[in-house]
């Protein structure tokens, strides 16, 4: 089951297709203006946006992006997409081309791409960032050690 949101905020179910349709339909070429459906895990995603009239269509499988390289994919084409994603169908993939995104390069309105970019370039951000909360964990509980006792 996969995980829906629009322009960064998350639903808290996974919609209808008719929904999906009317979410997609509104998307605006605002920079802000996508819709994600995620995985779990977060690493798998698939999201769209609209751009020059466009939509534009990425697919994270976890290990790369890749674009769509059909811009003419109309609102119903995109709305079963993101239901066959939502319903662990994989045959959407194999019916479109895709091209592997160049993060070094390459930029799309939404958070994700720009986020994988960055920690992908700079794994040292997780690392210092765990080590960072386990610091405050210790430091926090041994600040309330002498009230225990």
């Amino acid at each position: 089951m996969a995980f829906l949101s629009v322009n960064g905020y998350p639903r808290e179910t996974y919609p209808p297709a008719a929904e999906i349709h009317k979410l997609i339909e509104n998307l605006s070429e605002d920079k802000d203006s996508f819709i994600i459906a995620e995985k779990q895990d977060g690493n798998i995603f698939i999201q769209c946006c609209k751009t020059d009239g466009k939509f534009i269509l990425q697919y994270d499988d976890g290990t790369k992006l890749s674009k769509c390289k059909e811009t003419s994919l109309n609102v119903a084409q995109i709305v079963n997409i993101f239901q066959a994603f939502n319903s662990n169908s994989t045959i959407w993939k194999s019916r479109l081309t895709w091209e592997e995104v160049d993060l070094n390069s390459y930029s799309m309105p939404g958070i994700y791409p720009e986020l994988i970019k960055f920690l992908r370039n700079n794994p040292w951000v997780i690392v210092v960032s765990i080590a960072i909360v386990v610091v405050a964990a210790i430091l926090g509980c041994y600040h309330f050690i002498p009230f225990i006792k």
